[in-house]
């Protein structure tokens, strides 16, 4: 029975990753900063960056009382900034990037291979399910959890935005709770020039030296013609975890031919087939 209170989160990818998430029931958490969003895990730096330049030459000398307040403004944002690289250099953000829209040009044009691809609608639910089962298996003494988080947008030119991230890394002065904030936070973060995506995210964070060590756990692969770290998220249970397919503006591919994959593999009963259209292509005026 269809649960009609399930949201559905679309993951736009290429056909050929589309047989590789169905054929080995899994998914891949990808090194955030090699997106194809150039801002991507560098956002915050940005935002700080952008209201230092913005402020005016002062003598860091100065006794005068306006000069003391822009010092002590100059100060407490460098410090954000060093407190954000440090906590770059520590930790990396590996993601699975998804979307609430289920058919959107921007999206179509940007992950798909020029709208040859697929927009996998996915039970949030059940992935929800699957993140359990995920973090529940992870063999590491520090243990390398995933989470769905929805992505958070801002406007990285807005001072008043600026002003509470710096105000609240000032706040935290101890190590750990700066570094448990900024994983929290840190890579949930986007341009608001992107909200029209209304993206959520499977996040993992893991640090510098789990690259080093985990040969099991952390992984690379080559993609745009660089080489980048990713973990593997098994699907362990395929049933009612899909529940849309939309297939891109140019995919030629047959829907029975998707349906039968999908029947395969063990996310979709033969009845179903019969009883809804799982599978659909694009509305969106692509060519």
């Amino acid at each position: 029975m269809p649960d009609d209170n399930d949201e559905i989160l679309y993951h736009y990818c290429s056909i050929e990753a589309f047989h590789s998430i169905i054929e080995n029931k899994s998914i891949w958490l990808s090194l955030a900063s090699q997106s194809n969003d150039s801002m991507e895990g560098k956002m915050l730096s940005c935002m700080l960056e952008n209201k230092l330049k913005k402020l005016p030459p002062v003598d860091m000398e100065s006794s005068s009382k306006y000069d003391k307040k822009l010092v002590s403004e100059i100060k407490s944002i460098s410090q954000a900034k060093e407190v954000v690289c440090f906590f770059e250099e520590m930790q990396y953000g590996l993601i699975f990037s998804l979307s609430e829209e289920k058919d959107l040009l921007s999206q179509w044009r940007a992950y798909t291979n020029d709208g040859t691809g697929i927009s996998i609608g996915f039970s949030k639910k059940r992935l929800q399910e699957e993140l359990k089962k995920h973090n529940e298996e992870s063999n590491l003494e520090e243990k390398i959890e995933a989470k769905l988080s929805r992505a958070h947008y801002e406007d990285p030119y807005d001072d008043e935005t600026i002003d509470s991230y710096v105000s609240k890394l000032k706040n935290l002065s101890d190590e750990n709770p700066i570094i448990e904030y900024m994983k929290q936070n840190y890579y949930i973060l986007k341009n608001s020039s992107f909200s029209e995506e209304k993206e959520w995210r499977i996040l993992a964070t893991v640090k510098a030296h789990h690259l080093n060590q985990c040969k099991k756990e952390v992984l690379f692969r080559t993609r745009n013609q660089q080489l980048t770290p990713y973990i593997t998220m098994k699907l362990h249970n395929p049933e009612n975890l899909i529940k849309k397919i939309v297939l891109g503006p140019k995919n030629k591919t047959p829907i029975r031919i998707i349906e039968h994959l999908l029947i395969r593999e063990g996310f979709l009963k033969t009845h179903e087939v019969e009883e809804n259209s799982l599978v659909t292509f694009s509305k969106a005026p692509y060519q």
